[in-house]
């Protein structure tokens, strides 16, 4: 027993001492390794770097061994820099427990939008005095030949700072050789940003819609530099801007970004504080052109600070032996505070054309508005305005309460952009979805269509009818020449039905779907 514990003692003893020799053996690597660059003095900044020796392979070996490698990406912990790297100095810390260092990249070909040139870059490491990492930044970058990059000045305190155009972030290398970020700043005077909201366009009061305001300001110059978040953002190459959107309030701005090349127009959405400075930002919103039939965006500005952004898409698609159009529509919400986010489609419509606001019920897979339309159209034949309709028994009380009374042919031209009158298959399925509680569970207010009984119009007696006790919305569907679809519901028999009726001098109400 006493022999093995011995033998034990000794095993332990050794390896112990292997460790320790392995351990010194690196900082004298480490030691040889650094003292064949130059010190660099303190303070310090990019401009004032000399490039220094190529990193040998000999040298590549030492920091392979004891470092491990400068870069992560390598399981197997080589440095993997070869000769394309240099080392450019060392920097004295007061601290004998870790070496400040810059290792750079030698230029290479890069190109930054429209500027192009060989990309310098460097980054700062604390070191171990046995060769591991403790941290590291990127201390400096920039195209020779431009004035373009990153800047950084590190003082005899090691308080690092560093600049990309307006931005400024600054840190402390700590005691134990960890750097620790302690602010990031704006020097951004204002001027540039508030002169690109200035040359931006406006959104009409609280809405904006692309379909509409497509061509806006089209054509751009491709040398346009678009001024967001403290640094340019240039044109796309072969890619052209429209003039970008901005809607403000009292804590950001959101800055819609079109543009489009010959084969796409597609967007991006910023919002971003009154300063300039990205809050939440969404990279190709929508698609246009070879990727998608159409496609438009629509924003809506509340009185409370947030917005919500409706995208459509449409894209032709195999249904069957055939193809089709599938739209589909993508939702987010801006909060107060300017961050954005997926939401659900949103339960309140306003149409643009009259700021009419209108509760939408989600039924099955289909979206109703949850009131009989009101919209009024322009010039007509009874006083109205390009198109047939009425206000029950003449009274402006009623169309809040009951909506118009619509001809046929006036019905079929009022749907706003995203939403159609429905077809009879719609109302099939509507209808269907219920069962034999179809009466019940679509007439009530809560989840239902909130059914109101407005009567009809017949133009040949100049009579309204049936008021309170039946209503019957058009469908888009026809049966022949002379006769329409409509879902009607009866009051009395607690009875809804989809059956034809004579199109010509007939008022009905209409209950708009959402687009798919």
């Amino acid at each position: 027993m006493k022999h093995i514990l011995l033998s034990l003692s000794l095993v332990m003893f050794l390896f112990a001492c292997s460790k320790t020799d392995k351990s010194t053996n690196n900082s004298e690597k480490v030691s040889k390794f650094l003292s064949n660059f130059e010190s660099l003095q303190l303070p310090l900044s990019p401009s004032e770097i000399k490039k220094g020796e190529i990193i040998e392979t000999n040298f590549l070996d030492i920091l392979a061994d004891t470092i491990g490698g400068f870069s992560s990406n390598y399981p197997d912990g080589a440095i993997h820099f070869k000769d394309e790297y240099y080392y450019i100095g060392k920097i004295k810390s007061e601290n004998k427990d870790f070496h400040v260092i810059i290792v750079g990249k030698m230029p290479t070909e890069a190109v930054f939008g429209l500027m192009s040139g060989a990309l310098l870059e460097a980054n700062l490491y604390t070191i171990s005095t046995d060769g591991k990492i403790i941290s590291v930044i990127p201390f400096a970058y920039f195209s020779e030949g431009e004035n373009w990059g990153m800047t950084a000045s590190v003082n005899k305190k090691l308080e690092i700072e560093t600049k990309l155009d307006k931005t400024v972030k600054k840190y402390k290398i700590e005691e134990n050789g960890n750097i620790k970020a302690v602010s990031e700043t704006s020097e951004e005077t204002g001027e540039e940003f508030k002169k690109f909201i200035a040359e931006s366009y406006k959104a009409e009061g609280s809405y904006f819609n692309s379909s509409k305001t497509r061509m806006i300001n089209y054509g751009v110059s491709e040398e346009q530099f678009i001024y967001i978040a403290n640094e340019y953002i240039p044109n796309i190459d072969e890619k052209i801007c429209y003039k970008p959107v901005v809607f403000e309030t009292a804590n950001y701005i959101t800055i819609l970004l079109t543009y489009r090349d010959d084969a796409n127009e597609s967007a991006d959405l910023f919002t971003v504080s009154k300063n300039g400075k990205i809050i939440s930002e969404k990279s190709e919103i929508y698609y246009f052109g070879e990727k998608a039939d159409e496609g438009s965006i629509e924003i809506k500005a509340s009185g409370d600070n947030t917005m919500l952004v409706s995208c459509k898409q449409v894209v032709s698609k195999k249904f069957g032996n055939g193809t089709g159009l599938s739209t589909t529509f993508y939702y987010y919400k801006i909060d107060e505070n300017g961050k954005l986010e997926k939401t659900e489609a949103p339960l309140i419509f306003t149409d643009d054309r009259d700021g009419e606001t209108y509760k939408i019920v989600e039924i099955g897979k289909q979206f109703w508005l949850a009131e009989n339309f009101r919209y009024k159209p322009k010039t007509g034949k009874y006083g109205g305005f390009d198109g047939n309709y009425w206000a029950y028994d003449e009274k402006e009380a009623n169309i809040a309460k009951y909506g118009y009374l619509y001809d046929y042919e006036t019905a079929q031209n009022i749907a706003p952009t995203g939403w159609h009158l429905p077809t009879k298959e719609e109302f099939e399925t509507l209808v269907n979805q219920c069962g034999d509680q179809a009466f019940d569970l679509l007439s009530k207010e809560k989840d239902g269509l909130n059914v109101v009984y407005g009567g009809w119009f017949y133009e040949e007696s100049m009579a309204f009818v049936r008021e309170g006790n039946e209503t019957g919305f058009w469908s888009a569907t026809k049966k022949d020449k002379d006769n329409a679809w409509l879902c009607i519901f009866q009051r009395e028999y607690k009875y809804v039905f989809i059956r034809e009726r004579f199109m010509a001098g007939v008022g009905a109400s209409v209950r708009l779907i959402r687009d798919e």
